[in-house]
């Protein structure tokens, strides 16, 4: 038997609490995709190579027309940058407008939800979210799993306090 819920909170499911949002890569062989692009394009290697809760910055960098021509979205800044193929569960939480290749679920918090909470949630929850890999060549985890996922979540206030006292950590 699982113990119980502290008083004020839920177990939700990650697509109830973010939306979901998967990466995509423009061709490297259209030049007008890349050159002088401006736009941050993270990889998982990004991720892995910063240290902290923040990202800030991306080794590749695209152009609007390589956004356009392919499936990766313009995520807000604040977004939760969230691996999904090969390495599973990293993540980090970007201080820029950026997109990211096709190895990312990224979350985009909905209103009354701490993406700093969230992310120290997910940190917490990475080997539960390991275990929805499957793949021969490479372990990812769908968009589907991804969505289903759950965690706890208290109210709106207890999250950033809890938020505010991981930081400090």
């Amino acid at each position: 038997m699982s113990d119980p819920l502290p008083i004020g909170w839920a177990i939700k499911p990650l697509g109830e609490l973010a939306q979901i949002v998967s990466g995509g890569t423009p061709s490297r062989n259209v030049p007008y995709f890349w050159e002088n692009g401006t736009i941050p394009w993270v990889t998982p290697t990004d991720i892995t190579a910063t240290r902290g809760r923040y990202i800030s910055e991306s080794k590749d960098k695209i152009t609007n027309l390589g956004l356009m021509g392919c499936s990766a979205r313009l995520l807000p800044s604040g977004s939760i940058l969230m691996t999904s193929r090969a390495t599973l569960g990293e993540a980090k939480i970007t201080t820029m407008p950026a997109c990211t290749n096709q190895g990312f679920k990224s979350l985009i918090t909905n209103p009354g939800v701490s993406n700093e909470f969230l992310y120290y949630q997910i940190q917490r929850t990475k080997q539960e979210y390991e275990r929805f890999g499957s793949g021969s060549t490479f372990l990812e985890v769908g968009k589907r799993d991804t969505s289903a996922f759950q965690v706890m979540i208290p109210g709106q206030a207890r999250q950033a306090k809890i938020a505010s006292l991981l930081s400090l950590i």
